[in-house]
């Protein structure tokens, strides 16, 4: 795929680069004079623990939902439910999970993703909080997918994703070879949550959110 021209928006794009691998698709940066995109081609790959409907218009009422309630997301610039793709603003910078092995996730990082946890339980959703989905740059944190469902504590920031902002070594191991064998409890799609508790804990206190 890298190196391939496509025509996106009436333009022509070349992709440069694979950004990731999901369950859902395969998201690829695509560039042209211009500027860049994320290209986001559907698979049919199974996977395990999930089933889908139509991805693409799924993605789309998603986008729409979490735009509305005022969620920070890349702009949706075209997309085509017959050839299963998606074009997405491009998001520059650093993911979660990058800074998460890194070793550069902050308190402030951590207080920003509490915060729009709050928002979106606000707001009468959950999002898919791995660290992938995630662009932490300039203040700001911004969810790049769209995947939204109703509200469920036991999917939410507080009771899922954090466990896997804190797991360093095993999102270290998940970048590298695509495994999540030491991210989740085996055979589920749950966090390994033990070994971390006392250090959630503690980032609860520092941050005032000891009660929730």
């Amino acid at each position: 795929m890298i190196g391939q021209t496509i025509a996106l928006q009436g333009k022509e794009y070349r992709i440069t680069e694979l950004l990731g691998h999901g369950k859902s698709a395969w998201s690829w940066l695509a560039e042209n004079g211009g500027g860049r995109v994320v290209y986001k081609k559907m698979h049919n790959e199974a996977v395990e623990h999930y089933t889908f409907s139509d991805k693409v218009l799924s993605e789309v009422d998603a986008w729409k939902k979490l735009s509305a309630a005022g969620i920070p997301l890349p702009v949706l610039l075209e997309w085509d439910a017959e050839k299963q793709y998606l074009v997405k603003e491009y998001i520059e910078g650093p993911t979660a999970a990058e800074l998460c092995i890194q070793g550069k996730l902050t308190d402030e990082h951590f207080e920003m993703a509490w915060d729009l946890n709050s928002r979106l339980a606000g707001a009468g959703f959950h999002i898919d909080w791995f660290p992938t989905n995630f662009i932490l740059t300039g203040g700001r944190i911004v969810y790049i997918d769209y995947e939204c469902h109703p509200y469920n504590a036991e999917w939410d920031f507080e009771h899922w994703g954090v466990y896997y902002w804190l797991n360093r070594s095993g999102m270290k191991e998940h970048l590298e070879t695509g495994t999540c064998a030491t991210l989740n409890k085996p055979g589920t799609p749950k966090p390994v949550t033990e070994p971390f508790e006392a250090e959630k804990q503690a980032l609860k206190e520092r941050l005032g959110r000891s009660n929730g």
